[in-house]
């Protein structure tokens, strides 16, 4: 059962829920930012870029995650600042608080770092009714801030953004980087050998699948392109 509806309890559940995302954004400050782009910037200096890679990638997570905090704070702070309204609405939640109420159900599932959300997510359930809440979990009601909706994606960050922010770690320490060049004539040819294999039209031993796969991997996105041109000339493919 989840927690029931009432305004002491609700505005207690807040005000304790902006005690903690105040101390993760500081947690998740200047410090610890600064310690992460030192690290970075050895790595690259020492010639380890995938390692730095997977650094900055981790930095830029942790960035957005600061930021969801931040965004998660403002509405906590408009639904307390507007709890008597809340309290008064009825069934039917406000207009102008949709987005706020959708923002912390959707939130709730997703910061658990910030425990009492999940409660203010069952009372505004409570209130405003089960069906209500749940299309607002994974935002399928399409009112849960845009903004938010980013930050918490669970998907890597793209990496562009990631390439982008080494270089930016390079450029604040005065580093003369530049990301190492693939072979993409290579990267192609591999991936359509192991293409080749997979569809049984190449033999091939399992260390060299292996190492196909490898590089298959890094270029995922262009397999389904490769298999539908492969499909319409080579034999068996079809």
């Amino acid at each position: 059962m989840g927690a029931s509806y009432s305004l002491p309890k609700f505005k207690t559940k807040l005000r304790v829920s902006l005690q903690r995302l105040k101390l993760q954004i500081n947690k998740k400050g200047n410090v610890a930012h600064n310690v992460t782009r030192k690290e970075v910037i050895t790595l690259l200096k020492e010639g380890k870029d995938e390692s730095a890679r997977i650094r900055a990638e981790g930095m830029i997570r942790e960035e957005m995650l600061m930021n969801a905090f931040e965004v998660t704070q403002m509405m906590c702070d408009l639904l307390l600042t507007r709890a008597l309204y809340i309290d008064k609405s009825g069934k039917s939640c406000p207009v102008d608080m949709t987005e706020a109420c959708a923002s912390i159900i959707f939130a709730s599932g997703r910061l658990g770092d910030i425990p009492e959300l999940v409660e203010i997510a069952q009372m505004l359930a409570s209130k405003y009714g089960k069906k209500w809440a749940e299309s607002h979990q994974d935002n399928e009601s399409g009112q849960v801030n845009r903004k938010l909706v980013v930050l918490l994606d669970v998907n890597p960050p793209k990496y562009q953004a990631v390439l982008q922010k080494m270089r930016d770690i390079a450029r604040l320490y005065k580093f003369n980087w530049k990301p190492k060049k693939v072979s993409g004539l290579g990267s192609c040819l591999d991936l359509f050998l192991c293409y080749l294999c997979f569809v049984g039209y190449v033999p091939v031993s399992l260390i060299l699948w292996r190492e196909l796969c490898v590089h298959a991997l890094t270029c995922a996105s262009f397999l389904g392109c490769l298999s539908v041109v492969c499909s319409m000339w080579v034999p068996g493919c079809r």
